[in-house]
């Protein structure tokens, strides 16, 4: 039996609206095992974007407790929290995020950069770009590696947020409606990444609202307001 990589435990969130209070998230629990490729699904404002982040340490629960290879964040320091974010989770968001003024090279080289000091980098960096140049060819940008981002389609910029997300090999990907800003198409070449991707072993949590992207999982986690329905 496969053995759980990230979990929760009686997750709630919200958030303050004016004199009342929101519930976004309420009591949820899931277990995703390693090398699973599981989406969240539900309608706008359901909490599926609000459990990704918390999954990935970019917000705070206001009880419960976010799990990943047994440990709870929660109790790590903020340099450990950094480097959960840094290098155990990849992140994928619908707008890219890409930085303009970096090529493709540079953007998908900042995870690893950002963790490194400049003597670091000396002693490393020739290994990170080796790496960054065979995702670069993986997702079938060799004849982009020099271009900005705003030189790219929306496919190829989504192709370059998912190259940035794996350079420092983390165990979890996670995925906010990577496919919510491309056509059809655009978003059938870039399924079909993460669906190669998990061929290889890779954790992935993906939120989508569209149903024929979450068919392309292993199982899907329903959120209707705040909580799980299926």
């Amino acid at each position: 039996m496969s053995k759980v990589l990230l979990q929760t435990k009686s997750l709630s969130k919200s958030y303050k609206m004016g004199a009342t209070r929101l519930k976004v998230l309420n009591e949820i629990d899931i277990a995703v095992k390693y090398g699973e490729f599981v989406t969240i699904v539900g309608a706008s404002g359901s909490g599926k974007s609000t459990l990704l982040h918390l999954l990935g340490a970019l917000d705070k629960p206001d009880s419960g407790k976010v799990l990943f290879q047994e440990e709870d964040l929660s109790k790590l320091s903020s340099s450990a929290l950094n480097r959960y974010r840094n290098s155990k989770v990849g992140f994928v968001f619908q707008f890219y995020h890409l930085i303009n003024e970096l090529n493709v090279l540079e953007n998908i080289l900042m995870p690893a950069m950002a963790y490194c000091s400049a003597i670091q980098w000396l002693r490393v960096g020739g290994k990170y770009k080796k790496k960054a140049m065979e995702l670069i060819e993986k997702l079938g940008l060799q004849d982009r590696a020099k271009h900005k981002p705003y030189q790219l389609s929306g496919g190829e910029r989504q192709r370059v947020a998912i190259g940035r997300a794996l350079i420092n090999s983390p165990a979890l990907l996670l995925a906010d409606e990577p496919t919510g800003n491309l056509d059809w198409s655009r978003g059938q070449e870039i399924l079909s990444i993460f669906s190669q991707l998990h061929q290889q072993g890779q954790t992935i949590v993906m939120v989508t609202h569209d149903q024929r992207v979450a068919q392309k999982a292993d199982r899907s986690i329903v959120l209707s307001d705040g909580r799980i329905t299926e």
